[in-house]
């Protein structure tokens, strides 16, 4: 609780989250103004803005963020990254509280993650996992590219902004599996990011290690902790409750995906089908194949791109309010 009062609390938010998108902009228009962003007119530094700190990775260029400069890129990176980091937060880091916010242990798993997986795709992509491409250039071999591709796709995916930088649909499988495990992340909670969030999963992997230590010692027992904060058992039932739902929802959906296209003639491979549930039921866009970040949903028949709308609606409304709307019991007197 930030503040008192809820109003006040939703004022000191969207300060916060008005401040970013006042410091994006501006940062945008001085890399332009010292000639390290030719394209990034003030128009395109706003629409940026605009589409970074909400996680809904629009842009008015026809090639995404691979249509600016090397600098625009680097930029965006920690902006996708906060974008991404629940925003009470920032403010207790206003008001001086540095302890409590690096204490954070959601973000320190979030930070921690994004740099990890980034590291290993770094790797795999200097490696030669990624084709030279038009957009996106080389990164076999070149150690400043393969490093800021990596970058700019996880942060861009973890946390369901869904820019690119390049067309990593052309990458190779060990590529696209490191970026499908980052889409199955999310942002955290009280961000503007989509998908199952970090701090479920935190909650999933505690209550998993849990289980086995109280396999092997039924005597001993082991609250689930964030932190110094004892997790309350409903809280954790709620959390295995939604990750079931969330990710049966998921699975529903590729299985649905694949029949339907198959019906009308449209080949569509596995991960392809997969990708598409996890990118509408997660918020995130781009997927694999032609659902690549320069590719389309166009294809799909209409009766699936229908069960993909109410994907992305059950995702953004995190699943139950959507499912509990649907049942008898809430429209009983």
């Amino acid at each position: 609780k930030l503040t008192p009062r809820i109003a006040e609390t939703a004022r000191v938010l969207w300060l916060v989250y008005l401040g970013f998108t006042i410091l994006l902009v501006t940062l945008l228009m001085l890399l332009h103004l010292g000639g390290l962003a030719p394209q990034m007119n003030l128009f395109n530094a706003v629409s940026h803005a605009f589409t970074t700190l909400p996680t809904g990775g629009f842009s008015p260029q026809a090639d995404s963020v691979a249509a600016f400069s090397p600098s625009v890129q680097w930029l965006i990176i920690p902006f996708m990254i906060i974008a991404g980091t629940n925003f009470a937060l920032f403010w207790l880091l206003v008001r001086g509280d540095t302890d409590d916010f690096l204490g954070d242990i959601e973000l320190q798993v979030y930070v921690g993650a994004t740099l990890a997986i980034t590291g290993v795709l770094s790797v795999a992509l200097y490696l030669g996992a990624a084709p030279s491409l038009q957009l996106g250039g080389t990164t076999a071999g070149v150690t400043e590219n393969a490093i800021r591709q990596a970058a700019f796709q996880i942060s861009s995916l973890l946390n369901s902004t869904g820019y690119a930088t390049s067309d990593f649909a052309q990458w190779d499988v060990s590529g696209q599996i490191i970026l499908l495990f980052a889409m199955f992340i999310g942002g955290s909670a009280g961000s503007t990011g989509g998908g199952i969030k970090v701090i479920r999963w935190i909650v999933i992997l505690k209550t998993i290690k849990r289980e086995l230590v109280t396999a092997a010692h039924p005597e001993e027992v082991r609250p689930i902790r964030l932190g110094e904060q004892v997790v309350d058992e409903a809280a954790v039932r709620g959390v295995l409750g939604f990750s079931l739902l969330y990710i049966s929802l998921l699975g529903v959906g590729a299985v649905l995906i694949t029949f339907d296209s198959t019906r009308i003639g449209l080949e569509i491979t596995t991960l392809e089908a997969f990708s598409a549930s996890l990118a509408t039921i997660g918020n995130i866009g781009p997927g694999f194949g032609f659902l690549g970040p320069f590719g389309s949903y166009l294809e799909f028949p209409w009766t699936s791109k229908l069960f993909m709308i109410f994907l992305m609606w059950v995702g953004r409304l995190e699943v139950i309010p959507v499912l509990v709307l649907l049942t008898n019991a809430f429209w009983r007197r």
